[in-house]
């Protein structure tokens, strides 16, 4: 492995504590770990960081789905996928760690372009 960075996706605007966890995991093992979420909140700049960890934003803002609104709430995971996968190409890391099914997809594409150089952890 060239590159030793792991991402992290998830759909929220930040990291939960497991994921946080994790991080520091990777950090112990000598990767360098990267959060790519999603703009869940309005009002959020594309990076920033939490908790000393660089928080990187992508796609566009979309509500929780609480019911209504079905049609934006899939629409918003269509965007973050396409935005993380293009932010996969640019980042190329070593290992790729996914913890929700929404942002599924563009890992599982971008893994399977670059199947001997990237890991997929789910």
């Amino acid at each position: 492995m060239k590159n030793r960075t792991i991402s992290f996706l998830r759909t929220s605007s930040r990291p939960i504590p497991r994921i946080l966890r994790m991080m520091k995991v990777g950090e112990t093992l000598g990767l360098s770990p990267e959060f790519i979420g999603a703009y869940r909140e309005n009002n959020l700049p594309a990076q920033d960081t939490w908790e000393d960890i660089t928080v990187k934003r992508v796609g566009t803002y979309y509500p929780m789905l609480n019911g209504k609104g079905v049609a934006s709430y899939l629409r918003g995971v269509w965007n973050f996928n396409r935005a993380a996968y293009k932010e996969l190409q640019r980042s190329t890391p070593a290992v790729v760690h996914v913890s929700d099914i929404e942002s599924f997809g563009a890992s599982f594409l971008y893994t399977l372009r670059h199947r001997s150089d990237t890991r997929l952890l789910y």
